[in-house]
C-alpha cells in the first residue's frame, strides 16, 4: 500500500509539474510548433511573399501539365 501511495504521489507531482510548465513556457514543451507559428506570423507580417511565389510556381507547373496533357490527347485522336 505504501508503494502505491508513493507512486501515486510521484505521478501526480510529475503531472502537475508538466501542466505548469506547459502553461507557463509552451516553447519548452512544443518547440517545433512554436517555431512554425513564429515563422508563419513573420511571413504574414511581410505580406506572404513566399506564399505568392509558391502559388505562381504552381500555376506555371499546372499550365505546363495541361499543355502536355492536351498534346497527349491530341496525339491519341490521330
Amino acid at each position: 500500500m505504501r508503494k502505491f501511495l508513493l507512486y501515486s504521489l510521484l505521478f501526480n507531482l510529475g503531472f502537475a509539474t508538466a501542466v505548469f510548465v506547459a502553461r507557463t513556457k509552451p516553447q519548452y514543451v512544443v518547440p517545433d510548433v512554436m517555431l512554425a507559428l513564429e515563422e508563419a506570423i513573420g511571413e504574414v507580417q511581410k505580406g506572404c511573399p513566399l506564399l505568392f511565389d509558391y502559388a505562381v510556381m504552381l500555376e506555371k507547373e499546372n499550365a505546363n501539365l495541361n499543355r502536355v496533357l492536351r498534346t497527349m490527347t491530341f496525339e491519341k485522336k490521330e
